[in-house]
C-alpha cells in the first residue's frame, strides 16, 4: 500500500512559527490527518517516489549526480548544518533549498503535513492551494507545497 502526503514548508527557514496559529486552520480537519513537525536541526521534505529531477535555477543545468554529493556534504549525521552551495554549472552561490526540484522539495525546521483522506488526487491541488493561502495569511510567510508519495 502506498501513502500520499501534502506537505507545507516555509519558503524561508524559520526557527519558530506560531504552531498554535497554524493548527487553527479550519479546513485542515475536513481533508485528513494533520501533523506539525518541528525540528531543532534543518530537515529535508522530500517528494518520495514523486522526485524526478533537480536543476540549477540560473542556467537550467541538470544537477542530479552532483546534488547527491552536495546533500551528503551538508549532512552531519543528525541534520543539515549548512545549505550554502556553489553550483557546479555556472558557479552561482545559493542554498540547496532554492534549487529547482521536480516535484517540489525543500528544507524546513517546521512542516505542516496533511495525509489526505480524499481519494481523488485531482482535488489535491485545489485543497493544497487553499491551505497554503490560509498558512500565508496566518503566519505572514510564503509556503511551498510538497506532494510526497511512498
Amino acid at each position: 500500500m502506498s501513502d500520499n502526503y501534502i506537505r507545507f514548508i516555509p519558503e524561508e527557514l524559520n526557527d519558530r512559527l506560531d504552531l498554535q496559529e497554524t493548527l487553527k486552520i479550519k479546513s485542515l480537519d475536513s481533508y485528513g490527518r494533520i501533523t506539525v513537525n518541528e525540528s531543532e536541526k534543518i530537515e529535508f521534505a522530500d517528494a518520495g517516489s514523486n522526485f524526478e529531477s533537480v536543476s540549477c535555477p540560473c542556467c537550467g543545468a541538470q544537477l542530479m549526480e552532483w546534488w547527491g554529493e552536495a546533500m551528503e556534504a551538508a549532512w552531519d549525521g543528525q541534520g543539515f548544518i549548512s545549505l550554502n552551495i556553489t553550483t557546479p554549472c555556472c558557479g552561482k552561490e545559493m542554498s540547496l533549498h532554492n534549487l529547482n526540484y521536480y516535484f517540489n522539495q525543500g528544507f524546513y525546521k517546521v512542516m505542516v503535513e496533511l495525509e489526505p483522506e480524499i481519494l481523488k488526487p485531482l482535488l489535491w491541488d485545489e485543497i493544497a492551494e487553499s491551505i497554503k493561502q490560509e498558512l500565508i495569511q496566518i503566519t505572514g510567510y510564503e509556503w511551498r507545497i510538497v506532494y510526497a508519495h511512498y
